[in-house]
Parts: C-alpha cells; sequence; structure tokens
C-alpha cells in the first residue's frame, strides 16, 4: 500500500515539473518577445510537449558531468 502511493506520488510530481517546465518555457518566450504578462495557462498538450523536451535536455546536459564525477571519485 505504501509503495503504490509512492509510485503515484512520484508520478504525480514528475507529470508537474514536466507541465512546469513548459510554462517556463513559455515565459521566457513571451519575455523574449517583450511581453510583460504571464502567458495563459492553456493548451495543455503544448506545454507538456515543450516542458518534456526541455527536461530531456536537462537531464542530458547534466550526465556527461555526473558520469565523469562518478567514474573519478
Amino acid at each position: 500500500m505504501v509503495n503504490e502511493l509512492r509510485l503515484v506520488l512520484f508520478t504525480a510530481v514528475i507529470l508537474l515539473a514536466v507541465f512546469e517546465a513548459g510554462y517556463v518555457y513559455w515565459i521566457l518566450e513571451e519575455t523574449i518577445k517583450g511581453c510583460k504578462k504571464l502567458p495563459k495557462f492553456n493548451n495543455l498538450r503544448s506545454m507538456f510537449y515543450h516542458g518534456l523536451k526541455e527536461l530531456i535536455v536537462l537531464i542530458l546536459y547534466f550526465l556527461i558531468p555526473i558520469l565523469i564525477f562518478g567514474l573519478f571519485f
């Protein structure tokens, strides 16, 4: 029972992190365009897609230093 709850909470946190990363992407995109307001929280599919791409890039970006650090220390 406890393990299932942990799995559900972990999955929820990961999904929320992907949406958050996508929304931050939109905020940065709108700021670069010169907009002073926050973007609307709509089009969840696109937000999820951008967030997923951002998290994949971050994982790949930090994977190399983690592997190097793990090999030498």
